[in-house]
């Protein structure tokens, strides 16, 4: 938990995931490095790059630079107010589901319907 003061902040892990709790008027730069983590946030991203396993996020304006480097592991932004958020925000928005079973012909049923794309298939089955 911290309030995002002057930073830089750097987080190094293998599959860990990292939460930061912050002010909900906080801003910050976000840069991540991760195979198959993601950056989630419950706070507006003013601005968003991906670069294959690179990310830029400019969350509320910007701000302190928080760095996050991991193989597989997340970094989740949110305020002491969310209380598991229904919807965050990375550069293709991602639904926080409960942990039930996915169906995975059904998710493969809706890309063929063009009611979803790939990426977010992908996001179904691995959340």
């Amino acid at each position: 938990q911290t309030p995002l003061a002057a930073g830089p902040y750097t987080f190094k892990g293998v599959s860990g995931n990292e939460t930061l709790i912050v002010p909900k008027d906080s801003g910050c730069i976000a840069r991540t490095k991760s195979d198959s983590g993601r950056l989630q946030t419950s706070l507006p991203v003013t601005k968003d790059r991906r670069y294959g396993p690179r990310g830029l996020a400019e969350i509320q304006g910007g701000g302190p630079e928080v760095t996050y480097k991991s193989v597989s592991g997340s970094l989740k932004i949110l305020t002491s107010e969310d209380d598991v958020p229904q919807t965050i925000h990375t550069a293709n928005p991602v639904k926080v589901r409960n942990p039930t079973k996915v169906n995975r012909m059904g998710v493969l049923e809706e890309i063929e319907r063009g009611e979803i794309s790939v990426e977010d298939a992908l996001d179904k089955l691995n959340t």
